[in-house]
């Protein structure tokens, strides 16, 4: 009877350390996946953030550098000045939150930003001064912005979309 007693308590010990172990692992997997939902919740807002800046930088040029100028127009400045802060704001902010995205996702990005909306609002200030010079007609001043974002940055923009929504699906579907 005392070896039985004697197993019998052994067993109970050594199942509560199981128990206890188990238990740890347990806790252990909860932390992994709230870390891991963190993360991909992180991600996922980058993502959006990301998007946001390249549509308020878009709605920028098409709306509010017109908007300056006829402003400027209208109170007659001499110097024709136009704000910058948009454009340097939303570059910096890709700039800095595209670490987390993938690398081709991030490339894509900045060059889509690069070579559509940057090069869109520093010809348009080109195309301005030259309207003021009288080598260009209002038209031509008119026609430039919606030709500029056109249908071939309409695709690239599409493209990226895409990319962004497999990001996110990566993000949201892959374990990795």
């Amino acid at each position: 009877m005392t070896s039985t007693f004697i197993v019998g308590l052994a067993t109970y010990f050594i199942q509560k350390r199981i128990d206890k172990r188990f238990n740890r692992i347990e806790e252990f997997q909860k932390t992994l996946i709230t870390i891991r939902k963190e993360r991909y919740d992180t991600l996922l807002k980058t993502l959006q953030e990301i998007w946001e800046k390249l549509v308020e930088t878009e709605y920028y040029i098409r709306f509010d550098l017109g908007e300056q100028v006829e402003h400027a127009q209208q109170t007659k400045l001499d110097v024709l000045t136009f704000d910058s802060k948009p454009l340097k704001d939303a570059l910096i902010f890709i700039e800095k939150r595209s670490i987390l995205l993938d690398d081709n996702l991030s490339s894509k990005t900045r060059d889509l930003f690069i070579k559509y909306l940057l090069s869109t609002y520093n010809s348009y200030i080109d195309i301005i001064r030259q309207a003021q010079s009288k080598q260009k007609t209002l038209t031509e001043v008119n026609e430039f912005i919606p030709n500029s974002l056109g249908d071939t940055y309409k695709k690239d923009l599409d493209e990226l979309r895409k990319e962004f929504e497999k990001q996110s699906r990566e993000i949201l579907y892959d374990d990795k």
